[in-house]
């Protein structure tokens, strides 16, 4: 709810956003939490995309929500585990 209140208080900046480079960053970041928790992360793009996923979005906010699913997974993956943040476009074969 906090993070609905601050977007509504944000200016709504509309730009955009490389989806890869975003979750590289988040990925890098998080990586002294899995390290206290002795979790294997890694960062892996995918190759259709090319090393870049182009959206127009809110940074800070994509950034946040990011962040929010790693954290998650870093909580709640048993210490030792792996986790392997995946990045960019990937055909679906349904």
């Amino acid at each position: 709810m906090l993070s609905l209140a601050r977007a509504d208080a944000l200016e709504r900046r509309i730009e955009p956003c490389d989806l890869v480079a975003l979750a590289q960053d988040v990925t890098r970041a998080a990586w002294p939490t899995a390290r206290a928790r002795q979790i294997d992360l890694g960062f892996e793009p995918l190759d259709e995309s090319q090393g870049e996923v182009w959206v127009m979005g809110h940074a800070a906010l994509l950034k946040e929500a990011l962040s929010n699913l790693l954290h998650n997974a870093l909580h709640h993956t048993p210490l030792g585990a792996k986790v392997t943040v995946q990045a960019g476009i990937e055909t679906w074969h349904g």
